[in-house]
């Protein structure tokens, strides 16, 4: 008699996924590390702005930029073959400083470029 269904191949792509999604979802994200997160994006943003030369907004554009500034950052240095400089770990979550200053003022650069004075 053949088994209809294999229950060993099933309990053993269980453990699988259980192991993968636990790393992922074991410490989630508190206010706190939020609350610092948006503060270290902000200071990133806010000097990618003075770097560039460029400054419109506020709070809120710095934290932006800070995150825009990170993206762009780590995409240039993996594109590039470039190590992670001095990422800080907040929570679970790490933060590449150096990148984001420099990804948020090529970012603001360009902004600058596209958008004319009046």
């Amino acid at each position: 008699m053949v088994p209809l269904l294999n229950v060993n191949a099933f309990k053993r792509r269980n453990k699988l996924t259980n192991c993968t999604n636990r790393s992922y979802n074991s410490h989630p994200m508190t206010l706190f590390d939020l609350l610092i997160l948006l503060i270290v994006a902000g200071i990133c943003g806010a000097l990618g702005q003075a770097i560039s030369g460029f400054s419109r907004g506020g709070c809120l554009v710095s934290i932006a930029l800070g995150f825009v500034g990170a993206v762009i950052g780590m995409w240039i240095a993996r594109n590039l073959g470039l190590p992670e400089l001095f990422p800080v770990r907040i929570g679970t979550t790490n933060f590449p400083i150096i990148w984001s200053i420099i990804g948020s003022a090529l970012f603001v650069a360009l902004i600058a470029l596209l958008t004319r004075r009046r």
